[in-house]
């Protein structure tokens, strides 16, 4: 959807950079999407359908160019002096030479990375196939939570956003929005997309290594490393089977490593060119920062968690690289696009708690085991401190 509707913005880019685009802007464009139109009440399938492939026909028409000949073949055609053989057979050759071009314009470009691109499409593959594998045994869900989080989707389905409680819910909005277009049952969605959504977690995984390791084939031999690992421990076993299952956690683990890939990306790259007064806007064009933005907003919009564990992943990045982290240009731009990136995420939480919908009881859970963890840490000071008196009157009483 998005590498249609930008498809002009993206025509110039790297494919590393179109991949990181299209899975970051399509959870965020769908998400506020859905949102949006559940906060003013006008969430249905009509409204929702209208508004995906009207903006889809308004860019496929606005950028249209038309070919005279073949619309003065198509217009024969329907007058009845072009036969429908011979307008299938142009169609046919037309669309041979267009795929023609373009794979020799992409071997031509790629020609020193085709075996690179081939072993990781293998890996990937066995990737999806790995994960997916206990779906097709077992047509049901792995996990108590999969239960819960289709009771959401099915919420929006009904036209009411955060059906529990305010919640990160990009993950049921894209389920919701792949049902509606697709008519897709939202269960079969839910039971193979863990699976799927493993490719996007290896690839991203793929562009964030490739900026830290010399060899090109370092990377891929490293996701080979990691599907091919004997794991013991019953907690690596879990974290491992977590990427079967379609949970909001695992559904926001590409954007993490995205994020990390394009701050290694802003970092290394020169300064950004600021000039004139609209100094805002100028920083959110250079493209590594907008990308940056983009998962941030994603990681958010996914699960707190994920967004906990880009932070772990990209404070290492930025200590290492502290003296681009403090440049002027750079720091102003890191704090705008992280500004702009949770504001996008949180703008459609925010507005739901205004409307005086609660937060969702796990969320309150977590902020009631962190107030618990205080107290207790407080009490347990408090214990300390008491301990240790004792024990020092205990000493001086046997002293005297």
């Amino acid at each position: 959807w998005p590498s249609i509707i930008f498809r002009k913005y993206l025509a110039k880019k790297s494919k590393t950079f179109r991949f990181a685009f299209c899975s970051t802007a399509s959870i965020v464009l769908i998400s506020t999407l859905v949102l949006g139109l559940g906060l003013i009440h006008l969430l249905n399938k009509w409204i929702f359908l209208l508004v995906f492939y009207g903006s889809l026909l308004v860019s496929i028409f606005y950028n249209w160019k038309p070919n005279g000949k073949a619309e003065s073949n198509i217009f024969r055609y329907f007058h009845g002096t072009y036969g429908s053989k011979l307008l299938i057979l142009r169609g046919f050759k037309g669309i041979k030479n267009w795929l023609g071009t373009h794979f020799k314009s992409f071997f031509k470009y790629n020609k020193n990375h085709i075996l690179e691109y081939m072993v990781l499409m293998v890996v990937t593959i066995f990737g999806v196939c790995y994960f997916s594998y206990a779906a097709f045994q077992n047509n049901c869900y792995g996990t108590s939570d999969m239960y819960v989080h289709h009771s959401w989707v099915y919420g929006l389905m009904e036209g009411k956003i955060f059906y529990a409680g305010v919640y990160p819910e990009a993950m049921h909005c894209v389920i919701y929005a792949m049902h509606e277009v697709s008519g897709v049952r939202a269960y079969s969605i839910m039971l193979f997309l863990g699976g799927i959504n493993t490719a996007a977690f290896m690839i991203a995984i793929y562009c964030f290594l490739k900026e830290i390791f010399r060899w090109r084939f370092s990377a891929i031999f490293t996701l080979f490393g990691f599907l091919c690992v004997d794991v013991l421990s019953i907690n690596a076993i879990s974290s491992m089977s977590r990427l079967q299952w379609t949970l909001p956690q695992e559904f926001g683990f590409p954007a993490m490593f995205l994020c990390a890939t394009y701050l290694l990306r802003f970092l290394y790259a020169k300064d950004p060119e600021i000039i004139g007064k609209k100094k805002i806007l100028q920083y959110l064009k250079d493209e590594n920062l907008f990308i940056f933005l983009l998962a941030l907003a994603t990681t958010i919009a996914c699960h707190f968690y994920t967004t906990i564990m880009a932070f772990f992943i990209c404070v290492p990045i930025a200590l290492s690289l502290l003296t681009q982290v403090f440049r002027r240009k750079k720091l102003c731009g890191l704090i705008i696009a992280s500004i702009a990136g949770v504001l996008l995420a949180v703008a459609p939480m925010g507005l739901a708690l205004a409307e005086g919908i609660p937060f969702q009881g796990s969320i309150g859970w977590a902020m009631g085991v962190i107030q618990d963890s205080k107290e207790e840490n407080e009490d347990t000071q408090l214990e300390d401190d008491s301990t240790q008196q004792d024990i020092q009157l205990e000493t001086n009483t046997d002293e005297m």
